[in-house]
């Protein structure tokens, strides 16, 4: 979606939308995505029991080019543990989310809103949006935006989580 297309689109449905942006405290809503560039499906409930940073991203996205080598480092940080990251990508074409991914040489789960309607359903207020969730699904913060000094606390966030599955 061009950048113009996303800022209406945002607009449009918190104008009409009943649904709001879910909070710290509440279960994330379950989905179901294709892998990007993939036939392959994935659902929020495959990972019931790890730690999950579940990011919307663009390729379009300022911000997003600071956010994802750092969800990439975390994840490459903590393989093998009871973490996942998992980047929704909310270009409307997988090419130019394909390109920022090798461009930048990311390897983590990559999933394709292609219809916009998960975006919808999470009532992102902005680009980046980011929900920490625990092992139960139950969303412990929300980061809209990025700036590099949100890094230590994410961390700081995902460690005490990974501690309390212990």
């Amino acid at each position: 979606m061009a950048k113009l297309g996303w800022f209406f689109f945002l607009l449009l449905t918190s104008l009409f939308s009943t649904a709001k942006t879910p909070d710290a405290g509440e279960v994330a809503p379950n989905f179901s995505l294709p892998v990007l560039g993939s036939s392959e499906t994935v659902s929020l409930e495959d990972f019931r029991g790890q730690i999950v940073l579940l990011d919307f991203w663009a390729s379009w996205c300022g911000p997003c080019l600071v956010s994802m080598p750092f969800y990439q480092q975390m994840q490459d940080e903590y393989t093998g543990q009871a973490f996942k990251v998992i980047a929704v990508s909310v270009d409307e074409e997988a090419e130019p989310a394909l390109d920022f991914i090798q461009d930048r040489d990311l390897n983590m789960l990559f999933l394709h809103d292609i219809t916009g309607s998960l975006a919808a359903k999470y009532q992102l207020p902005g680009m980046p949006t980011s929900f920490l969730l625990d092992a139960d699904g139950t969303i412990v913060d929300v980061q809209v935006g990025f700036n590099k000094a949100a890094k230590p606390g994410i961390k700081k966030q995902v460690e005490q989580l990974m501690r309390a599955l212990q």
